[in-house]
């Protein structure tokens, strides 16, 4: 059963980085050493997530790719462009994706997922690989004084995912079970769990009933970043088994390289 779901993209701190910076740059920023005078080395980090890791490297490989055969670079997907997508299987394509993120490599700390927050409130980082909850839990819009942090969905596309909860096959409270199901997508309760993860409402009922929030009145239930409009969903893919084959072939040894050098 559906539970939250939100989008991979960049969460930055906007004493250093402005928005239309990040968004014109989008996941080419990883790719530069310097923006706006700062200096980006060992300043940004991406999630100690494989498929999250690769899908940069599609979408940045596949929009250069554009660009060499002469077309305008589009993020949109197929039937609406021909941007990769997160799930590319051809060996030639991941090839090219990996080669491309050994390149930006030199300028990230780290591969990590539960410093996302803490480095960029800190300074440790100035631009991070992030998920859509985690960036605005961080920036905390509703609040007197919110963190000087933001959010884009990069203009060469992302991923969209949902996470889920499920019943095991070996349980034996089945019916306790799918009551904590029910009481989880209670609209009051589905509602308030929103507020609480910054994540996006699979529950519609839910969504309407959200409000404004904090001195800001933050409009959650209506931030593009959380909930993005329909061009926006051109550039999303979400991401799917591409088997097991390709994971031990193509998938493993890439991120091994990225990460361990081999």
């Amino acid at each position: 059963m559906p539970y939250f779901w939100g989008t991979t993209g960049i969460a930055y701190n906007t004493d250093y980085l402005d928005r239309p910076t990040v968004e014109g740059l989008g996941w080419e920023l990883f790719w530069q050493p310097d923006v706006l005078g700062y200096d980006l080395r060992g300043k940004m980090n991406m999630l100690n997530e494989m498929r999250d890791v690769l899908l940069i490297g599609f979408k940045q490989a596949g929009w250069n790719g554009q660009a060499a055969e002469g077309r305008t670079p589009s993020g949109e997907l197929p039937p609406d462009g021909t941007q990769w997508t997160s799930n590319e299987t051809d060996p030639a394509r991941v090839k090219a994706a990996k080669d491309l993120l050994l390149q930006a490599r030199p300028n990230l700390f780290d591969f990590n997922s539960t410093n996302v927050i803490p480095s960029l409130q800190t300074r440790a980082a100035l631009a991070n690989h992030s998920w859509s909850g985690d960036a605005m839990l961080a920036a905390t819009p509703d609040a007197r004084n919110p963190w000087p942090i933001d959010y884009v969905i990069p203009k060469q596309g992302t991923r969209w995912w949902i996470d889920a909860m499920a019943i095991h096959s070996k349980a034996k409270n089945i019916w306790v079970a799918h009551e904590f199901l029910n009481f989880i997508h209670d609209p009051e309760v589905m509602k308030n769990l929103a507020y609480w993860n910054r994540y996006s409402s699979t529950n519609l009922t839910a969504r309407s009933l959200m409000t404004p929030l904090g001195d800001s009145e933050w409009d959650i239930a209506n931030d593009p970043r959380l909930y993005p409009d329909a061009a926006t969903w051109k550039r999303l893919d979400l991401s799917v088994d591409v088997g097991a084959a390709v994971l031990e072939t193509l998938y493993n040894p890439a991120w091994n390289e990225l990460k361990f050098g081999g």
